[in-house]
């Protein structure tokens, strides 16, 4: 409530804190800007503490219907050194940005990921696991 009547008041943006991840889309349907869950913050942390080496980060997204992913390529990736056309990555998957020597990069299918890139994947979270397996170096 007191994120409504700071958005009626002119605040610019409103950030509530939920506890139930079932109020994630009432919150944003009335109008708050940012709605954090911290179940949901606490289940990415342990995600990215389970998923293999190369992830770094993990955050639930759409009520934990997605996964955003910060993954850093390793050598031997199936998905390095082609163009991300040909990289045969699975349709659940999308390649929303890169970080190559400090600087971003938004890839487009001709974009070419190199080993030591930081990559931000979007994927279905029940598909996250094989999405992943085409970031992984060789075994």
């Amino acid at each position: 409530m007191m994120a409504l009547l700071a958005k009626h008041l002119g605040a610019g943006q409103t950030m509530v804190r939920v506890t139930r991840t079932e109020y994630i889309a009432l919150m944003q349907q009335v109008g708050i800007d940012i709605v954090l869950s911290t179940r949901l913050l606490a289940a990415g942390e342990v995600l990215a503490f389970v998923r293999s080496g190369s992830v770094v980060s993990v955050s639930l997204l759409e009520g934990a219907r997605a996964e955003a992913l910060e993954i850093v390529i390793p050598e031997g990736s199936k998905a390095a050194g082609k163009p991300l056309m040909k990289a045969n990555l699975p349709k659940s998957c999308l390649v929303g940005a890169y970080v190559r020597d400090g600087r971003v990069y938004i890839p487009d299918g001709h974009s070419v990921l190199a080993a030591g890139d930081s990559v931000i994947l979007i994927a279905e979270a029940d598909r996250a696991q094989d999405v992943i397996s085409h970031f992984k170096g060789r075994d």
